[in-house]
C-alpha cells in the first residue's frame, strides 16, 4: 500500500511523537497515546465519549489486558472501525480519567479542532523538534496508516482499524479476521507505536544501571571519588548546572578512558552534562594551594615569592604535559 503525504504538511517519526510526549502533561500524553492508537479523525476524537472509554479502560485493566480492541462504527461515513486501545493509551488514558472523575462533561477531552492543534505544535515546539510544513492532528492519522502498513499489515486490515470505507465483502472477511488483525497490530505495536520503553528494556536498563554502579562502587574501593556537585555556568548571568567530579589516582589514569567512565556514570544515574576530572594528586596540591594563600595573606612579600614558584611550577607541567599529548599524537598517527 503506497502512503502519500499532502504536499507542506510535517511528517511525524516515532522519534517525534516519543520526544513530545516526554514533555507532555497527563492530558496530552493520553491524547498522543490514544491518537497514536486509534489513528481517529480530528471529529471523532473531539466527540469521544467518556463513560465509553472509562468503561474500556475498566476493562482492560479488569482482566489484565496489554490491548483492548472494540467495535465502532465512524459517523460520517458509518464505516466499521475495529479500534485498538494499546498500553500507552490504556495507562495514560487511565491516569487522564482519574484526574477529571469530577467533572461532569460526558465528552472525554472538552477541547476544539484548534486546541487540538494547538496542543501538537505547542509540544513539538517544547521538544525541540523542528518542523517542515504544517502541523495538524490528521497528522497522527497518516502516522499510524504508514506505520502499519510498514509493519506488515495489509491494506484492508489498516483501513479496517483506522475506519476506512471497504467494500462490503471485505468488511465481513475482515470481522471474521478480527483476532489476526489484532495480533499483527500487537507485533507491530513494540517497533513501531510504542512512546515508551517496554517493561523489558526497563528491566534491562535496570540490570545495566546496577552494573554500572558495581564497577564504580569497585573504583571507589582503589581510591576513586565520585562527587555529585552543582558548577556555575562560565556565561555571564548563567546559573549552575548539575556535574559530576571524578577524582582519581594518577597511577590509574590509563585504567579507563573518559568516554567509557561517562558511560558507565550515565547508566548509573549520575549527572553527565559535564564530567570534570582531576586526580588526587591535583586535589592534595590544590588544597595544599589554598591553605598556603590563606597563611600568608598576611605576609605580601612571602605571598609573591610562592606566587611566583608556583606560577613556574605549573607552567612547567603544562610544558610537559603538552610535549607528552604531542608524543601520543605523534604515536597514532605512525600507526594509522
Amino acid at each position: 500500500m503506497r502512503m502519500q503525504m499532502a504536499t507542506g504538511e510535517h511528517q511525524f517519526s516515532l522519534e517525534d511523537l516519543t520526544k513530545m510526549f516526554n514533555v507532555a502533561n497527563t492530558r496530552n500524553k493520553a491524547l498522543l497515546a490514544v491518537g497514536v492508537s486509534l489513528g481517529w479523525t480530528t471529529s471523532m476524537i473531539l466527540d469521544m465519549e467518556r463513560k465509553y472509554f472509562q468503561d474500556l479502560v475498566n476493562k482492560a485493566k479488569a482482566e489484565g489486558k496489554e490491548f483492548i480492541s472494540f467495535r465502532y462504527v465512524r459517523p460520517k461515513t458509518q464505516a466499521s472501525i475495529f479500534g485498538i486501545l494499546n498500553p500507552n493509551a490504556i495507562e495514560y488514558l487511565g491516569q487522564y480519567l482519574e484526574r477529571i472523575k469530577d467533572n461532569e462533561d460526558t465528552r472525554l477531552w472538552g477541547l476544539n479542532e484548534d486546541t487540538l492543534t494547538d496542543i501538537l505544535r505547542s509540544l513539538a515546539q517544547e521538544a525541540g523538534i523542528v518542523t517542515a510544513g504544517r502541523i495538524h492532528w490528521h497528522m497522527l492519522r497518516k502516522f499510524l496508516m504508514t506505520q502499519l502498513d510498514r509493519a506488515g499489515l495489509t491494506e484492508w486490515q489498516v483501513k479496517y482499524i483506522l475506519g476506512k470505507v471497504i467494500p462490503i465483502s471485505d468488511a465481513t472477511y475482515l470481522g471474521n479476521q478480527e483476532d489476526t488483525t489484532l495480533k499483527k497490530y500487537q507485533q507491530a505495536f513494540k517497533d513501531y507505536l510504542s512512546l515508551t520503553p517496554s517493561k523489558k528494556q526497563i528491566e534491562s536498563d535496570e540490570l545495566l544501571g546496577i552494573l554500572s554502579q558495581t564497577q564504580i562502587d569497585t573504583l571507589k574501593r582503589s581510591g576513586w571519588v565520585f562527587e555529585r556537585n552543582k558548577v556555575l555556568t562560565e556565561a555571564v548571568g548563567g546559573g549552575t548546572f548539575d556535574a559530576t567530579i571524578v577524582v582519581y589516582p594518577e597511577k590509574d589514569k590509563d585504567l579507563i578512558s573518559q568516554e567509557d567512565l561517562t558511560k558507565l556514570l550515565n547508566c548509573a544515574g549520575y549527572p553527565t552534562e559535564r564530567v570534570i576530572f582531576e586526580t588526587v594528586e591535583q586535589r592534595q596540591e590544590d588544597e595544599e594551594y589554598r591553605k598556603t594563600i590563606e597563611a600568608l595573606k598576611d605576609k605580601p612579600e612571602e605571598l609573591a615569592e610562592y606566587l611566583e614558584k608556583d606560577r613556574a611550577k605549573r607552567q612547567e607541567r603544562a610544558i610537559k604535559l603538552l610535549s607528552q599529548l604531542k608524543e601520543e599524537q605523534e604515536k597514532k598517527t605512525s600507526t594509522s
